[in-house]
Formats: structure tokens, C-alpha cells, sequence
């Protein structure tokens, strides 16, 4: 097991998902490349104050999909992250190749209405090995 932060050298991808209190998406965003390689890497988002559910997935790639998410209508409990396989001639799921890394963080938290910019950190797990 690895008790370092790893995030800036196996994260190549972030998707979050940003929930209201009705478990409805208020917020999408996406971010790759070379600002996450950024120590203390952080995602602007801009919220009303209120109580939310963010959830995170990382590093999908073409290994693994999640269902486009529209704001306003998709609710938390649909964004589930689904591994890509083929079926086999008995009609099994197979992945025949390296699976890309994934990893997926959850939080649920309030932003209140104090001036000035708020931080949340959000832990993730890693998916895959």
C-alpha cells in the first residue's frame, strides 16, 4: 500500500459532479493535462451557499465510463462509473488489456455565506492496481 499522495503522478483526468440537496446536479466539471500535475491541485467551482454531495471520478479513460451527466436532471444515485469490456463467446465480460488507473472520492459538505473563497479537500480512492 502507498501512503503518499499520488495524485499528481497517477491522476490524469478530473470529472466532478457537484449535488444539491435533492440529490440533483447543480455543477459538472472537467480537468486534464498539466494543471493537475500542480502541487495542491484545486478545481474552482462556484456555489450557492447550501449543503452539497461532491463526487469525483478520476482517470476513466477509455478503461472504464460514466454516463453523461445534465445538469438539472441527473441525480447522484445515476452517475455510477462502469468498467468497458467485450463479451465472450459464452456471453462473459472480458478486458483483455491493462486497465487505466481509476480513482473516486466523495464528500458531502456545506458552503456557508462568508466572504471570500472557500476550500473543501476531497480524499480518493484508488480503483485499480
Amino acid at each position: 500500500m502507498k501512503y503518499a499522495d499520488a495524485f499528481s503522478n497517477e491522476v490524469t483526468s478530473v470529472a466532478l459532479y457537484v449535488f444539491d440537496e435533492a440529490g440533483t446536479l447543480v455543477y459538472k466539471g472537467t480537468e486534464s493535462g498539466a494543471a493537475l500535475a500542480a502541487e495542491d491541485y484545486s478545481m474552482p467551482v462556484e456555489l450557492l451557499p447550501g449543503d452539497y454531495e461532491l463526487l469525483a471520478w478520476c482517470g476513466a479513460g477509455e478503461s472504464f465510463s460514466v454516463p453523461e451527466a445534465i445538469v438539472g436532471v441527473t441525480t447522484i444515485e445515476e452517475l455510477k462509473c462502469r468498467m468497458n469490456r467485450e463479451d465472450d463467446a459464452a456471453g462473459f465480460g472480458v478486458v483483455n488489456k491493462e486497465l487505466e488507473n481509476l480513482f473516486h472520492g466523495y464528500l458531502k459538505t456545506t458552503f456557508t455565506d462568508d466572504p471570500g473563497v472557500q476550500y473543501q479537500t476531497m480524499e480518493l480512492t484508488k480503483n485499480t492496481n
